[in-house]
């Protein structure tokens, strides 16, 4: 996946959406996962913006 390519249906989550993609991008495997859960319906979770968090402030 491309980061500046959007994922149908995803943009109303934003941030968590560019950063999930940008960590997949970037080869972060647990990132890829959790955006093809959220492209495939499930909604976004404290725990997914946590994670991204979590990735911001140890990287």
């Amino acid at each position: 996946m491309k980061s500046d390519r959007r994922i149908p249906g995803l943009k109303r989550y934003g941030i968590i959406v560019d950063a999930l993609q940008k960590l997949a991008d970037a080869g972060d495997v647990d990132a890829a996962d959790r955006l093809a859960d959220l492209s495939s319906g499930r909604n976004i979770t404290a725990t997914d913006t946590a994670f991204v968090q979590s990735k911001i402030t140890t990287h």
